[in-house]
């Protein structure tokens, strides 16, 4: 089977800075619209302004959250598993 036999899939990955409130808002949304995976920030320290009023979730616990706001959508890490790539 080629790699042309299957068809695009829609995913996003949401990054930082926001409420976990508005996070599963948007989950939800991409669920319902048919988006086929969402990813989570999975970075325990990060790079950037040194603000250090964001928000920031460890990415397991965030999956979790992902879990229970959607129903069909397929999630991950967006990193967390980069080792086992090779």
């Amino acid at each position: 089977m080629s790699r042309h036999d299957h068809p695009a899939r829609i995913g996003l990955k949401l990054s930082r800075g926001a409420p976990i409130s508005t996070f599963r808002r948007v989950w939800q949304l991409a669920d319902e619209a048919g988006f086929d995976h969402c990813w989570a920030f999975d970075h325990l320290v990060t790079t950037g302004p040194d603000d250090i009023s964001v928000d920031l979730f460890e990415g397991w616990t965030l999956l979790a959250a992902m879990a229970q706001a959607t129903s069909r959508v397929r999630l991950g890490p967006s990193s967390g598993l980069i080792h086992l790539s090779g």
